[in-house]
């Protein structure tokens, strides 16, 4: 699969164009200019594990305080999965290189890149685990989460917020009242209810020109949706 024009590149894992680094480093500044006046600054941070967003988090916030722990990265903080090679994530061992200063507790190949676009429901239902895992052990006051609009769609929709439209390298403060449910062990309670049943990898021709590749996934009404096993 092709990743670039001659010109424009938009994969695998797209970086910031000049106007998203022009943006970023707005956003930036903005922070920057309500530190005198107390504003909070997170106090950790969670972060999508492809570049756009890892550029993202590094450039707002190295210049303000990116130094309590380390920004930690997750795998399932991303954006919708699908074809779309722009969100095929670069190896583990190159964003270690390119980001040294996130914490990237994540396999060395994109496991989750593939063939199947996954819908709506199956993006809110991945970002609500993501949430849960996050609140669950992150016991921080001020949390940051740098992600995509897709993701703060969803984590808007988890948390039963109305819809917001935000600008790119747009800042949402959300307040969040977290009650621990003591019998909670981690189980991804979700998935137990899911019905559908996983086919398994087979050779599929997705592209006109190309060979066919080894996908897997699965369809409810026309859309991949998520869990995967």
């Amino acid at each position: 699969m092709k990743g670039t024009n001659g010109t424009y590149n938009w994969g695998p894992d797209a970086k910031l164009s000049p106007r998203g680094h022009s943006e970023v480093a707005r956003t930036s500044k903005a922070w920057r200019s309500e530190v005198p006046y107390g504003i909070p600054l997170p106090e950790s941070h969670h972060v999508s594990p492809l570049s756009r967003s890892l550029s993202t988090l590094v450039e707002t916030w190295k210049p303000i305080a990116l130094n309590p722990p380390h920004p930690v990265c997750h795998e399932l903080l991303r954006e919708t999965l699908s074809l779309h090679y722009s969100d095929k994530r670069s190896k583990a061992s190159y964003l270690r290189e390119t980001y040294p200063g996130v914490e990237f507790p994540i396999e060395e190949e994109d496991p989750l890149w593939n063939f199947h676009r996954e819908s709506e429901i199956g993006r809110n239902l991945r970002i609500k685990h993501v949430l849960d895992e996050i609140l669950n052990n992150d016991l921080n006051t001020y949390i940051g989460m740098t992600s995509h609009s897709g993701v703060i769609n969803s984590t808007l929709v988890a948390l039963g917020h109305r819809p917001y439209s935000l600008q790119t390298a747009g800042v949402l403060p959300v307040v969040v009242r977290v009650e621990k449910d003591p019998e909670w062990r981690g189980e991804v309670l979700w998935r137990k209810e899911e019905p559908w049943e996983v086919p398994k990898v087979e050779l599929r021709s997705v592209c006109p020109g190309y060979e066919p590749v080894a996908v897997s996934g699965q369809y409810v009404n026309g859309m991949g949706v998520w869990p995967y096993p």
